[in-house]
């Protein structure tokens, strides 16, 4: 069970640190804070930032920006939108930093994902 948890350069987060968790957490905030965000940090800390963990979750938030019929193939390619997953600065452009999910003080723990890891994927399974 995790009791702590940082987010480093994840979506709305430069750098969050939550130092008590419990058995059962409230998350509750005003709009577009970075409630859901916090809670897809979790999972993707769960599930191990898989590449299949990462694409879901781009295709769950609807961060594709076309779908190109191959001619050989009747699967569509996507092209994610991957940096939508990484901080953005002050500028409102995302930065090449790396995501860094995981208990605090617990680097051995932490899951790090970098800017490009995820390029094209093809839906499997029907998606």
């Amino acid at each position: 069970m995790l009791t702590t948890f940082a987010i480093d350069d994840f979506g709305a987060f430069s750098h969050l640190r939550v130092e008590r968790l419990g058995r059962v957490n409230l998350v509750v905030g005003r709009n577009n804070v970075g409630k859901t965000m916090f809670l897809e940090a979790l999972r993707l800390h769960a599930l191990g930032g898989t590449p299949a963990a990462l694409r879901n979750l781009l295709l769950e938030r609807d961060e594709v920006v076309t779908e190109i019929t191959p001619t050989d193939t009747d699967e569509p390619d996507l092209h994610l939108r991957v940096a939508s997953l990484f901080y953005r600065g002050p500028s409102g452009r995302p930065g090449q930093a790396t995501i860094t999910l995981g208990p605090i003080g617990e680097a051995a723990r932490a899951l790090t994902i970098e800017p490009r890891i995820i390029r094209r994927v093809r839906i499997e399974g029907g998606g």
